[in-house]
């Protein structure tokens, strides 16, 4: 004989039904907003571009890595206890290493946008040190220097004196200047900046990566991890918009 449900069994399955629907969404809508707050694109567009805070590239004073006269620059304002800068540092490292960045029309720079923890500051001090006292290839060795910092020193939340040492003697730099330098504050003009620019952008977290194109212009930012393809995409529109133009 066939079995037949209860109204009660009926309804206790249309309620089970409709609370997982109901989780379900949630999840959803919680996951797209932690996406969102993660990945906050910003587009600047002509209404408000030249109002907000940026600084054009200058060679002498940024650390770049590729072509100092590049059509496009991606800023990444970053803080070398930053575990999203060390995954950012890939994607944007693979966007360099293409086409984009072989031929010369994108560049890298990166800026300490340090909001951490007071060893943030002390290990952007010794950054810009190695940058100031690393002799021929200086911009290479800081860039090395950087990455070796970030590999390893995720949530240290002290200065690593013995292991950056060891690192700056693998890059042949001469690692007592370089001390001399972040203890005696030769490097206060660029701290002073590098404060100027967090308060100016209210950076609270890292990266914050603004594209900047060779004239100076601010073309977009964001705030958070950026993906290689959406870097790409990012370049793309910028590209294409200016071909418009």
């Amino acid at each position: 004989m066939k079995q037949t449900s209860s109204p009660k069994e009926e309804k206790n399955g249309v309620l089970s039904l409709f609370t997982d629907i109901l989780i379900i969404a949630i999840t959803l809508m919680i996951s797209t907003v932690l996406l969102m707050q993660h990945n906050t694109i910003i587009s600047a567009v002509a209404d408000n571009r030249e109002d907000r805070y940026h600084r054009p590239v200058d060679p002498k004073a940024d650390l770049i890595f590729g072509n100092p006269n590049a059509d496009i620059f991606i800023v990444e304002y970053g803080d070398l206890e930053c575990p999203h800068c060390r995954d950012s540092h890939a994607h944007i490292q693979t966007l360099i290493k293409s086409d984009w960045g072989i031929s010369g029309t994108v560049a890298w720079v990166w800026r300490n946008g340090f909001h951490l923890a007071r060893s943030s500051v002390e290990k952007a001090k010794a950054l810009e040190c190695v940058r100031l006292h690393a002799g021929e290839r200086a911009n290479n060795k800081a860039w090395a220097f950087m990455e070796e910092s970030l590999s390893g020193g995720i949530y240290e939340n002290k200065y690593p004196l013995e292991r950056y040492r060891e690192i700056a003697e693998q890059l042949d730099i001469p690692f007592e200047r370089v001390e001399i330098c972040r203890k005696n504050n030769e490097v206060a003009r660029q701290m002073s900046q590098a404060i100027t620019d967090i308060e100016e952008l209210n950076i609270t977290e890292t990266p914050y990566i603004q594209f900047i194109s060779g004239n100076g212009e601010l073309l977009f930012e964001s705030v958070g991890l950026l993906t290689t393809s959406q870097l790409e995409s990012f370049i793309a529109k910028i590209i294409h918009s200016k071909q418009e133009d």
